[in-house]
């Protein structure tokens, strides 16, 4: 599937956010730890990723559904432009090329009421600079 680029916030990604998803979607599972639950978040976390990555590319590699669910495998690559502040990590035009895995369940109506997330963290916080990985030889 073709890569696209992230449209810049002045585009309206919050409101985009807003169509797709209703103010009851839950996002418990998708969190880092002490964020709060809930569409806002929503909204700040791709805010937060777009600041730190504006060159970002986002690229849907699978996508599996089954009823009311829908299970998309991601590729996301940018630089870090923005710093990403989740990690400590200050702007440092490090390149990043992770990959994700998103599990949506749609309402009725077409907008996604719950989302299950997982990222390659650890990768990308080596890439970011901000984990130094052990050192592996002998």
């Amino acid at each position: 599937m073709p890569a696209y680029a992230a449209p810049p916030m002045a585009a309206g990604i919050p409101g985009t956010i807003s169509n797709l998803m209703p103010c009851s979607r839950s996002n418990s599972a998708s969190l880092p730890p002490g964020m709060p639950v809930g569409l806002e978040t929503a909204k700040q976390m791709h805010v937060m990723s777009i600041d730190g990555f504006p060159d970002r590319k986002t690229e849907i590699v699978e996508l599996i559904g089954e009823g009311d669910t829908v299970m998309a495998r991601i590729r996301l690559t940018g630089t870090n432009k923005g710093g990403v502040p989740w990690y400590g990590a200050p702007a440092n035009d490090a390149k990043v090329d992770v990959e994700m895995f998103s599990i949506y369940t749609f309402d009725d109506k077409g907008k996604a009421v719950a989302h299950r997330g997982l990222n390659d963290a650890y990768l990308l916080g080596i890439q970011l600079g901000a984990i130094t990985p052990p050192d592996m030889a002998g």
